[in-house]
């Protein structure tokens, strides 16, 4: 019904135990049983819908060895960079208060940086991530008012590096009434030489796969960019928008 023509599934590969915050050991055959669920998805509907096979990491930078052995696990068509944790610690378990929003949003800037500087990835994963959590607390979290210069390193790097940035559509569904990154970052972005995204809808149901993807594209329409990405073994090729 959304008319889909291609998808890339990107499970979640985490290093971090979800509940403790420790480091544990990954179940290294998680991401081969990911292609094999997708071949049979590819022989079943390759005719209606191209199916790419991909991997969203959390923190790759805190783990430089894993991380290689993992993309070395398969061929990948894509690979995002996220950072979900600061210290161990998942954004979505932190008390947003106005007093520390500038100093939390800072921490969460030099690690992207970092995440940025040292890894292989294509894609940087919802940046602006920590204001869709702060907002359940009624807090907005404007990373440009705060830290413009330090947003326009991160977009210069990535451009640098030749990667791009995910428009995340998940915060429609969650309360932030804007998608992540939202037009104010974008047109930073695109002033720091980005010419192009992917679409991301996060979606952890059936349901939402390709949710707020019209809202997507008006936002990066609006913020000046006019190409998509879709990649196949890591290589990309564009869409106009």
């Amino acid at each position: 019904s959304k008319q889909l023509k291609e998808i890339v599934i990107t499970n979640h590969f985490e290093f971090f135990e979800w509940t403790t915050g420790g480091v544990h050991q990954p179940d290294w055959s998680r991401p081969e049983r990911a292609l094999v669920e997708i071949q049979s998805c590819r022989k079943k509907y390759g005719k209606q819908l191209t199916i790419r096979y991909g991997v969203e990491i959390g923190q790759p930078h805190l783990f430089p060895e894993l991380t290689r052995r993992l993309l070395e696990t398969g061929p990948f068509d894509f690979v995002i960079a996220s950072l979900h944790r600061l210290d161990g610690r998942d954004l979505s378990e932190y008390q947003y208060h106005a007093e520390e929003i500038a100093a939390l949003s800072g921490q969460y800037l030099e690690e992207v940086e970092q995440m940025i500087e040292v890894c292989d990835f294509d894609c940087l994963g919802h940046f602006d991530l920590m204001a869709r959590y702060a907002a359940r607390s009624g807090m907005a979290v404007n990373l440009l008012e705060l830290h413009r210069d330090k947003c326009q390193q991160i977009f210069r790097r990535l451009v640098e590096r030749n990667a791009g940035i995910e428009i995340n559509t998940s915060s429609l569904r969650q309360g932030l009434e804007r998608t992540m990154p939202g037009a104010a970052l974008l047109e930073q972005y695109r002033d720091a030489g980005g010419e192009w995204v992917t679409i991301g809808s996060d979606a952890h149901r059936a349901c939402d796969v390709g949710a707020g993807f019209e809202e997507a594209l008006r936002t990066v329409r609006t913020a000046g960019i006019h190409k998509l990405a879709l990649f196949h073994s890591r290589r990309k090729h564009f869409l106009e928008i």
